[in-house]
């Protein structure tokens, strides 16, 4: 099939011995992995009949397979695959202690944005302590 739509074996090895851990596989499984990367597969799957009975659809056979983000991701950096400016850490952090101040603190964040400086607003509502804190009414400004 590979060879049908212009492929090699370049890049496949097929292993007989390969085993994956989930009992529900019925026929062929298959891994994915990157070359000359320590953290193994990144990918893995395999054809299954009947798992859909278990759900109350039987007789229904299919292929399915899954990523690991955190391989993934581990395997991006190992290769030095991020670009240099996902690297860099915000300088300035906005918290806000209401809707108000959070929509006030987006707009703040977006700002310091576009001036050039990492900055991100807290997803949540703070109650802050040991902070360096400048207050102007309702809208709060955290200096990191």
């Amino acid at each position: 099939m590979l060879k049908a739509f212009g492929h090699t074996f370049e890049h496949v090895i097929f292993d007989v011995g390969l085993a994956r851990g989930l009992s529900y596989y019925t026929g062929a499984i298959f891994e994915v992995k990157i070359e000359d990367v320590a953290v193994g597969s990144v990918s893995g799957g395999g054809r299954y009949d009947d798992l859909t009975g278990v759900f109350g659809l039987p007789n229904v056979s299919g292929v399915g397979f899954s990523f690991g983000i955190d391989r993934l991701y581990d395997a991006m950096e190992e290769l030095s695959l991020f670009p240099e400016e996902t690297t860099v850490t915000s300088k300035i952090m906005v918290a806000h202690f209401d809707e108000e101040s959070r929509f006030y603190g987006l707009k703040v964040v977006q700002k310091l944005r576009e001036s050039g400086l990492a900055a991100e607003i807290y997803p949540d509502l703070s109650k802050l302590k040991n902070s360096w804190i400048l207050q102007t009414g309702r809208k709060c400004l955290l200096l990191s």
